[in-house]
């Protein structure tokens, strides 16, 4: 769900959590996503890119999201951070252009991408911070390279 979808369900982004053993995924757009289970939450920034169009990203992060789980065949809450920051990195290649279709991207691109945005857990707050920095200077934290 969306951050407008998730205040309409419930009242405020701080307020929203899941039953035990389930996730709830919130995307913030340009300020990335944030992942609830529980009363627990971590929220990941978004891989930072030169926009000009957001049409298809989020389809593109929710794609490269999906995919990256499944290829992966791990359904942790640790792997599903992992999952948000490849979907997050497909998303930067699809706004940087006007429509809908994402240019040919070879694996070593991305990986190169999704390498570079790191990003520091704070131990028992798990949040991580956001980052202001442009695609080209972000860098990420404990990228597992799927195989897809």
């Amino acid at each position: 769900m969306n951050d407008f979808e998730a205040k309409a369900v419930f009242g405020s982004l701080e307020a929203a959590q899941t039953q035990a053993g389930k996730v709830l995924f919130i995307t913030l757009g340009a300020n990335g996503v944030r992942i609830i289970q529980g009363n627990t939450s971590t929220t990941i920034p978004a891989v930072s890119a030169s926009e000009l169009d957001p049409t298809g990203a989020g389809d593109t992060f929710a794609g490269g999201f999906a995919g990256y789980l499944a290829s992966t065949e791990d359904f942790s809450f640790e792997n599903m951070k992992n999952a948000v920051i490849y979907g997050s990195t497909l998303a930067s290649f699809c706004v940087e252009k006007f429509g809908t279709e994402i240019r040919n991207l070879q694996r070593d691109e991305i990986a190169e991408v999704a390498e570079s945005f790191e990003v520091e857990k704070q131990v028992g707050s798990s949040t991580y911070p956001s980052t202001s920095a442009t695609r080209s200077t972000c860098t990420y934290f404990t990228y597992l390279s799927p195989t897809l």
